[in-house]
């Protein structure tokens, strides 16, 4: 395992150092929290130390950039953007990842306008990279009444990885990994993305394991 992303974290910014030293083996790269209370809000991402030089933290949505806190919690969708480079010396290739969690009140309607105003910020680089998109959109796309939501995604050229995979209580499935890959990079298409869901012992959600080919 090389990247470990976690959302809906429940953080507290004077928990930050405990998460800096919670993996022997993986430094802490993101971590965002609510400004005052504790709340389900909150981020973080531990990147093991031997991929670090190729991983790097792009950007979040959080309102005090500073110290990566949000003011709201809970009309509100959290995403923070990583780039991930191939750590063979002969390619070139990157893609860039995006950690989300919806919070179950945001309407869908203002999620989506959040959502595309977040990566209209960064089309320039977006445009010629693959992008990831895995985290918990409180939305069972599966289901008949959630589908039309499903469409506007694909009509954003995200496609899912994987459908029909229970990732929480009575069989539901509320985390999700899109893909997109450039139009204009025909190069990029040839990096191979895979996604699965895994049990998990320590939450209610199962977790999303993905593999990146260059």
């Amino acid at each position: 395992m090389d990247v470990i992303f976690l959302v809906e974290g429940h953080n507290m910014i004077q928990y930050k150092y405990q998460a800096e030293h919670l993996f022997d083996h993986f430094e802490l790269i993101h971590f965002s929290a609510p400004i005052s209370r504790q709340t389900s809000t909150g981020q973080l991402c531990f990147v093991n130390k031997r991929l670090k030089d190729n991983f790097k933290f792009v950007a979040d949505n959080c309102d005090m950039q500073a110290n990566h806190t949000y003011l709201d919690d809970k009309d509100l969708v959290e995403m923070s953007l990583f780039q991930l480079k191939s750590s063979s010396p002969t390619c070139r290739k990157s893609i860039y990842i995006l950690s989300l969690y919806k919070h179950p009140s945001l309407a869908f309607g203002d999620f989506l306008k959040r959502f595309k105003d977040f990566l209209n910020k960064f089309a320039n680089v977006l445009s010629t990279s693959t992008l990831l998109i895995i985290g918990d959109f409180n939305v069972d796309f599966n289901k008949e009444k959630e589908k039309s939501k499903l469409d506007k995604l694909i009509d954003m050229d995200l496609q899912p990885l994987f459908k029909n995979r229970a990732t929480f209580e009575k069989g539901s499935q509320l985390d999700w990994a899109f893909v997109r890959h450039s139009p204009f990079n025909s190069d990029d298409q040839q990096v191979q993305i895979k996604a699965k869901v895994l049990d998990t012992w320590f939450s209610d959600h199962s977790a999303i394991v993905s593999t990146i080919g260059f």
